[in-house]
């Protein structure tokens, strides 16, 4: 397992993204936070994104079909406890994304220690647990910052 997790790791290096999404509930009007990796290559990588599937689960989608030019392309997404022992394994083995997997595995662990609202299973966010949210959502931003107005500043 140790040798797909280090290729893992090098693709997610390379062709990876590793962030988290915001999503405001209409009826609240609160955020709420999560974390999610995405994989996406074409079709030639297909075997190697459906062995990520199903060795860590998430789910694998057609994110744009081919045209003349470009070969159909594709996603592997995860995200929950599938991403924590994901990211888990492969950390030790990032070079360039080590603190974008370490701030998701921070999220993912201030999710798993918020009490439960009634049925188990959404978090109950608070003012607090939510600002702390935002904040590592700010870090990720800053570190998946492109181009040469990426600050060595990261909060």
């Amino acid at each position: 397992m140790s040798e797909l997790a280090a290729y893992a790791a090098g693709l997610m290096d390379g062709e990876g993204y590793l962030g988290i999404h915001a999503r405001t509930k209409r009826a609240t009007g609160r955020t709420y936070y999560a974390s999610r990796a995405m994989l996406g290559m074409t079709t030639p990588a297909l075997p190697v994104l459906t062995e990520f599937r199903e060795t860590w689960g998430g789910s694998l989608s057609l994110v744009r079909p081919g045209t003349t030019v470009w070969a159909d392309a594709w996603a592997w997404t995860l995200q929950g406890a599938p991403l924590v022992t994901f990211l888990s394994l492969i950390e030790p083995h990032l070079r360039i994304k080590r603190e974008q997997a370490l701030t998701l595995l921070e999220l993912e662990k201030l999710r798993d220690s918020l009490p439960r609202q009634w049925g188990g299973s959404r978090p109950e966010w608070t003012d607090e647990t939510l600002a702390y949210a935002q904040t590592l959502k700010e870090r990720i931003h800053a570190l998946n910052m492109k181009g040469p107005a990426r600050s060595a500043e990261v909060p």
